[in-house]
C-alpha cells in the first residue's frame, strides 16, 4: 500500500481514534467530541505531553503497519516549524500526510 492509497480523511479518523483512547484511558471522559478543529496541544488543548507523545507514537504505528512507511512525526522539521502541526487533530493530519507522500515518493 502507498501513501495515496488512504485519504487525509483516514489520518483524521486515526488521529480522532488515538485521542479518543486516550482521553477515555486516562480521565473516563465519555463527553469528549473530537474533530478536525479540536485543539490538541497548547492554549485550549485537550492533550498534556504525555497524551501527545501517546497519540504521536499511535500514528506513527498505524502509518508503519497500515502503509509500511516508516516516519518520524516528532523531529526536528516538525519542531522549528513556525506553526505547530501539533496544535489541532486537522494540523496533525496535515502533516502526517505531507511525510507519508514524502515517504512514499523516496521509496
Amino acid at each position: 500500500m502507498q501513501g495515496s492509497d488512504i485519504g487525509r480523511d483516514k489520518l483524521i479518523e486515526w488521529i480522532v481514534g488515538a485521542v479518543t483512547d486516550f482521553r477515555l484511558t486516562m480521565t473516563d471522559d465519555t463527553e469528549a467530541h473530537v474533530e478536525e478543529t479540536t485543539t490538541l496541544f497548547g492554549d485550549e488543548g485537550i492533550l498534556d505531553s504525555l497524551g501527545l507523545v501517546t497519540v504521536v507514537l499511535e500514528l506513527e504505528e498505524r502509518v508503519n503497519a497500515t502503509l509500511t512507511i516508516p516516519i518520524s512525526i516528532a523531529d526536528e522539521r516538525a519542531i522549528s516549524q513556525r506553526n505547530s502541526p501539533f496544535r489541532t487533530v486537522g494540523t496533525l493530519a496535515d502533516y502526517t500526510w505531507t511525510l507519508v507522500n514524502g515517504a512514499a515518493g523516496d521509496g
